[in-house]
């Protein structure tokens, strides 16, 4: 089984996979994360070395619609609302530090990684992306790469503007909807 963890931060969700929390994991489960935050390289390597026998990628690069560069904004005492966007309004919190990261365009990359026939295809995919989701998943739905997933795990965050972002989530969960084989679920 494969693990793609968007928005991976410490692994704790990654975690919670290789521990059977999201049902039987089978003897060769995967890890592919994705987490810009560069403090969180020294979590990654310690599961490196609680879990020897699984294969488990962190690319520090944020999960987008297009390979680029961007701006990395980490929110003082905000530890988990880390963000790549730009045009969402983001004045609440206090930004204490801002870098340039890699971002690639994920709907491609799960095109050119894995396939529907691919012997790997229980594919398990979580997403914590503070915003980018409303603009990765329709992107990965209009490239066909969301019907390669089995599972996913949707984290939303309109709360950083509400009044543009809850139109798109209301679309995009009546599109779940109508797709149930996609075996989705929404957390807040």
């Amino acid at each position: 089984m494969i693990f793609i963890d968007c928005g991976a931060h410490d692994g704790l969700i990654s975690r919670e996979f290789l521990n059977g929390d999201f049902g039987k994991i089978g003897e060769s489960p995967e890890i592919y994360a994705f987490e810009p935050n560069k403090t969180m390289c020294p979590k990654w390597d310690k599961m490196r070395k609680d879990f020897p026998g699984v294969k488990i990628q962190l690319h520090q690069k944020a999960v987008w619609v297009e390979n680029t560069t961007c701006n990395y904004v980490d929110f003082e005492g905000h530890n988990t609302a880390n963000n790549i966007m730009n045009n969402l309004k983001i004045d609440a919190y206090k930004s204490t530090r801002c870098y340039e990261i890699e971002a690639i365009d994920f709907d491609f990359w799960m095109r050119e990684n894995f396939s529907a026939t691919s012997k790997n295809s229980d594919i398990v995919l979580k997403m914590n992306l503070e915003g980018a989701e409303f603009t990765v998943v329709p992107k990965m739905i209009f490239g066909g790469s969301i019907f390669l997933v089995n599972k996913m795990i949707l984290h939303w965050h309109d709360r950083f503007d509400s009044k543009k972002l809850s139109p798109i989530r209301s679309n995009l969960e009546e599109w779940f909807k109508n797709h149930p084989e996609l075996n989705i679920s929404f957390v807040g």
